[in-house]
């Protein structure tokens, strides 16, 4: 073997053959995959199924070291799949018609009141006091009739 043919350590060169750089193309008809919908969210769905267990076990100690913000999270979302509005303020430690403890409910927590007509929000109650107003018709007309009716003698 010839000087030319090893390198300045002895060992034998090895001539690469130069490549071109060839980006993978769209099957779609795109330019590039990256400007192809269905290409990127194939490669979103590889990447997702890739790291699922890994996301998985940072969200389960997220939660297990927020759980007020996660139970907050939690009721949001469900107030946002309910069609229910969002609150205004946040939730406080009482109800606000008759100013019993949340801890004291059964569920431990207060329920989200609003108008069903034009879907505002009013505030927090306990269960009973928010079943209550739903079965006197949402209006102060019937709370104004139950009231006359505890009134009387």
């Amino acid at each position: 073997m010839s000087d030319e043919q090893r390198g300045a350590t002895g060992h034998r060169r090895v001539q690469s053959q130069a490549r071109p750089v060839t980006r993978p193309k769209c099957p779609h008809g795109a330019r590039r995959k990256t400007d192809c919908e269905l290409c990127r969210r194939a490669w979103d769905n590889k990447r997702y199924q890739r790291d699922k267990l890994k996301r998985r076990r940072a969200n389960e100690l997220w939660k297990k070291n927020n759980p007020e913000r996660y139970a907050r999270v939690q009721l949001a979302a469900k107030q946002r799949w309910q069609g229910k509005p969002t609150p205004t303020h946040l939730m406080p430690d009482a109800c606000e018609c008759c100013g019993g403890s949340a801890s004291d409910t059964a569920r431990k927590r207060l329920d989200l009141d609003h108008d069903h007509e034009t879907g505002k929000f009013r505030g927090w109650l306990c269960n009973t006091c928010n079943r209550g107003i739903g079965m006197l018709g949402d209006s102060t007309t019937g709370v104004r009739q139950a009231l006359m009716y505890l009134e009387r003698k």
